[in-house]
Formats: C-alpha cells, structure tokens, sequence
C-alpha cells in the first residue's frame, strides 16, 4: 500500500526524479539484512530546529484560534473538552506538545538530483567504506506504508517567513534555506500513525519493511573504496538475493591530462 496523501506534503515536478541515500557500511548492513528502512527519531537528525517553527509564526499564533485540519486540510470540528484544552493556551500547539511531537514523529531523508553529489558523500558518510543507494520517488512512494507521508521539504527564512498552514507536520517539511543544497525528499511517519505501522524499534528510530529489489535500483560504492571493500558489499548483496547493480562512484574515475 503506498504512502498517503497529505496537503503539507509537496510533491515533484517529476515523479521519477532519481533520489539517493548516503551511509556508512553499518547502515548499509543493517538495511541489508534488515530488509528495513530506517526512519529516525526526528529529533535526532541533527538539526536543532527540526520539529521548530519560526519566530514570526510564534507571534501570529498567539493572536489564533486554534485550527484543527484533516490530512487534506479541510477543519475539523473538535469535541468541547478539546476545544477547552486548547482554549488554555495562546497557541494551537503548545511548547510541551511540539517537544512530544518532534520526539514522537520518524524521518527518513533522501537527496534527489540526477547524478551523485559530492557534498553529500561528504556530509554524511565519514569513511571510505560507504555506499549511496539510488532509488526513484514514485517508487519508494508506492512501498512505503499507508501510514507514511512522502514529498519535498520546503526552504525557508525562519526569521520572516511563515508556514503556509497551521498543520501540526509543517515543522517536518520545512527547513531553514541554509540546507537548501540537500534538495531533501523527506518521508515521515507521524506520531500519530507510529503506532499503527508495520515496524520494529532500532536504537532510537524505526526500521520499516519494504521491498529492497523494488527499492534499491543502483548501489554506489565511495569514489576511494578499496577492492576489499568491493568484495564485501558484493557478497553481502549476494547472500541477500538482492539483483541491484553495484557501481563504483565515478568520481573516483582517474582524470585525463
């Protein structure tokens, strides 16, 4: 069952549009053997403001009435005692609940571009014995579980610009225009739907199952892996049945003087 629609969630121009996963080995082995997609705790990226919202939306939400929407942004008529709870507090979220939602909502985040980037081999892989795993949007999309939502994060200026919606996931489709290179294809399960999804705990996230022949189109290896390292993916590939091509990254193709 694909991943559910959801009015916050923007989706590309191109549906196809290739999308590529960086990690160290240990990551990739536990996917492997897995057969799981990890969905990291969102609090845990990295990013303090993960789950955060910006200064002027603070402002603006304090003068609000509290706003309760459907997934396809159509309100909702909440019971009294709900109503009342909100009624206490200036905003239609407060902190104690944004703090429970950023460590109760799960990410897993994916670079989309045509070709592999050197940045992101360099921001998030820390040896030489890594892999990029390049998959397509409309296909993850189509194995990922109802209770997912998949599509573009958005690049702001959280000193003056707001979120379109008062939609509790806008903080996980947002990020500041600093990181606006990552090109982020964001999947995310909220906090809501966890419980209902088909996973198991690892570490402090979830892996989901999903069809790794489905999913992995072409794993590439980092541009100064060695041999042994070659040989270790491509038996641990092969001991898994897995038919995806394995590559090494151009970049390391020797230059031409």
């Amino acid at each position: 069952m694909p991943a559910s629609q959801h009015s916050v969630f923007k989706q590309p121009a191109n549906l196809e549009v290739p999308i590529w996963r960086y990690m160290d080995f240990q990551k990739f082995s536990n996917l492997i053997e897995t057969g799981g997609l990890y969905f990291a705790r969102a609090d845990k990226l990295g990013d303090e403001y993960e789950g955060s919202m910006p200064v002027n939306q603070r402002f603006e939400e304090e003068h609000a009435e509290p706003n309760f929407q459907d997934k396809d942004g159509n309100p909702i008529e909440m019971p009294v005692e709900v109503k009342e709870q909100f009624s206490r507090v200036p905003k239609y979220l407060n902190p104690s609940v944004r703090r429970m939602n950023v460590k109760s909502t799960f990410v897993s985040c994916w670079h989309s571009a045509q070709d592999e980037n050197a940045g992101m081999w360099g921001r998030y892989t820390k040896t030489n014995e890594s892999v990029c795993i390049k998959s397509r949007y409309n296909i993850l999309r189509q194995l990922l579980p109802h209770e997912a939502h998949i599509g573009r994060v958005q690049y702001i200026d959280f000193d003056k610009d707001l979120f379109p919606s008062k939609d509790f996931l806008e903080p996980f489709v947002h990020k500041r225009r600093f990181f606006e290179d990552e090109r982020e294809i964001r999947a995310v399960i909220p906090f809501s739907n966890a419980r209902k999804c088909k996973r198991w705990k690892s570490g402090e996230g979830y892996c989901v199952p999903v069809d790794l022949n489905k999913m992995i189109e072409t794993i590439y290896l980092h541009p100064r892996s060695s041999e042994t390292f070659v040989n270790m993916v491509e038996e641990l590939v092969g001991d898994k049945g897995l038919e995806a091509l394995i590559l090494k990254s151009r970049m390391g193709k020797p230059p031409i003087h």
